[in-house]
C-alpha cells in the first residue's frame, strides 16, 4: 500500500474534487477548467481527455495503484460513481450515427447537444479513430457492460472495420 503523508492526501483529494467539478451537467469534461471560450470549453475525446479523467476517478474508487490507500470516503465514492455514471451516459448519447448505425467519436463534442464539434483549423467536425479507440478501449474495461454499452462497441468496431485502410503503410 501507498501511504500518503497528510500533506499529500489533501493535495490529491483536491485534484479529484476538481475533477468533479469541472465535469459539465451532460456528463463529459472539458479540455479546459474554467471555460474560457471556445473549443477548449467542448467536452473533449481529444487526447484521450475524457477518458485518462474516468480512468483516474476509476483507479481512484477502486484504490488502485497510486490510490491503494485510505484516500476517500463513502460520500466522496458515491459522487465518483455518480460522475462516471454521467461520463458514461455522455459517451453514448455522443456516439455518431450515420444513417441510422452508431460508428465512434469526434475529437470534441457539444457538452450540451453532444453534436461533434470543430476545434482548430484542421480538426473537423468529423469521426476520428484515434480518440475512438481509447473511447472503445475504455468501454470494453468496464465489468457487466450493459446493452447500450454493448451495442456501442459493436457499432464502433464495426466502423473501425468499414473504415480501415487496406494495402497502405503509414510511414511517420
Amino acid at each position: 500500500n501507498v501511504r500518503f503523508a497528510y500533506d499529500d492526501k489533501q493535495e490529491v483529494l483536491k485534484g479529484i474534487d476538481f475533477l468533479l467539478e469541472m465535469q459539465v451537467d451532460a456528463g463529459g469534461w472539458p479540455q479546459v477548467y474554467p471555460a474560457r471560450g471556445g473549443y477548449s470549453d467542448y467536452v473533449t475525446f481529444n487526447d484521450n481527455a475524457m477518458v485518462r479523467v474516468m480512468s483516474v476517478l476509476t483507479m481512484f474508487k477502486e484504490k488502485k495503484y497510486p490510490f491503494n490507500s485510505d484516500l476517500g470516503d463513502e460520500k466522496l465514492s458515491a459522487k465518483i460513481d455518480d460522475a462516471l455514471g454521467r461520463g458514461l451516459d455522455y459517451i453514448l448519447k455522443s456516439q455518431i450515427k450515420v444513417n441510422g448505425e452508431v460508428t465512434a467519436w469526434c475529437a470534441q463534442h457539444d457538452p450540451v447537444m453532444y453534436e461533434r464539434k470543430e476545434a482548430r483549423s484542421y480538426e473537423h467536425p468529423s469521426i476520428s479513430g484515434s480518440e475512438s479507440v481509447g473511447i472503445v478501449q475504455y468501454l470494453m474495461s468496464l465489468p457487466n457492460p450493459s446493452t447500450e454499452v454493448k451495442a456501442a462497441i459493436d457499432g464502433a468496431l464495426k466502423w473501425f472495420e468499414e473504415a480501415k485502410l487496406a494495402g497502405t503503410k503509414y510511414v511517420s
